[in-house]
């Protein structure tokens, strides 16, 4: 579960548009932020999973609103 009833279990996403431009980043640490997280393959090689969430737009950046991030995967080679 990602959100912000759950420390250390957090999506975020930073976007930066150009050099020398201020970032925009939402994060599901704000509520009402949430999402899933699942690790579909775990080795002592590999991690592998799958995402989705809801972000909102951090404080001091150049976001506004909510970020629906869809879709999202990793594969993580130790």
């Amino acid at each position: 579960t990602l959100s912000p009833n759950f420390a250390g279990q957090f999506g975020q996403v930073t976007q930066v548009v150009g050099v020398g431009t201020a970032l925009s980043s939402w994060t599901t640490v704000l509520a009402p932020g949430n999402g899933e997280g699942e690790i579909t393959t775990f080795t002592d090689e590999r991690a592998v999973g799958t995402f989705h969430f809801v972000g909102q737009a951090a404080p001091n950046t150049n976001a506004s609103g909510q970020m629906n991030v869809t879709s999202g995967s990793f594969d993580v080679k130790f």
